[in-house]
């Protein structure tokens, strides 16, 4: 799954609650969707975004049920399910919201507080997000950087290979070159030599004709 998409629809979920005047952070967002997402065969699709905005819609609006246990007077109440750790995330900021105004004397509504919080929380989301796909895509680019020095190298080494094989071949064949002419000026000297004795011999052979043997 790319994830560029799924922080994208991550996002846009987290932005749909939002308007409906559901804060959650962004972190939850995306382990409710990568859940949903298991469930449903890893394809990101309007209807598993919907399940996911559901999922937190029904958390903030579900309401307390009493019930009376039959054969006597006692009321039980079913408590709402334990905060989320993004909704404890939420309330702790709001506590840290409050209780800076308080400091300035300032007096802020439960939805003011829940506002500021939220656009705190969010924000830093956002950034933390925002520095992953910076780092996912600096990744990218040092694995491109590897590829194309590999590449690159590759070729060095292919060209130096045939620089020594071109080298080679010139003095071998410099060397045969070399061989040839010696054995070509041998030959010439033994030949030189031959014609200069056969010379010898006619001479004195000539001289040698009036004497008796």
């Amino acid at each position: 799954m790319d994830r560029i998409d799924f922080n994208k629809s991550a996002k846009k979920i987290q932005s749909r609650l939002s308007r409906q005047g559901v804060s959650v952070v962004l972190d939850q967002v995306r382990i409710e969707l990568g859940n949903q997402l298991d469930y449903h065969g890893g394809e990101i699709s309007e209807s598993v975004e919907q399940l996911v905005e559901d999922y937190f819609l029904d958390a903030a609006t579900k309401p307390v049920t009493t019930q009376q246990q039959p054969g006597s007077n006692l009321v039980l109440e079913t408590p709402k399910p334990a905060p989320s750790s993004s909704l404890a995330i939420k309330e702790q900021s709001q506590e840290l919201v409050a209780a800076a105004a308080k400091k300035l004397d300032i007096s802020l509504s439960k939805q003011q507080l829940s506002d500021i919080a939220a656009d705190f929380t969010n924000g830093y989301q956002i950034q933390l997000s925002d520095v992953e796909l910076v780092l996912g895509m600096l990744k990218r680019w040092v694995n491109h950087q590897e590829l194309t020095a590999a590449a690159t190298l590759e070729r060095l080494e292919t060209e130096l290979t045939d620089a020594i094989n071109g080298s080679h071949s010139r003095t071998a064949n410099r060397v045969k070159g070399l061989l040839a002419t010696t054995r070509k000026n041998q030959a010439d000297f033994l030949a030189d030599h031959q014609r200069s004795m056969a010379e010898i011999n006619d001479f004195f052979a000539t001289l040698m004709r009036d004497v008796p043997a």
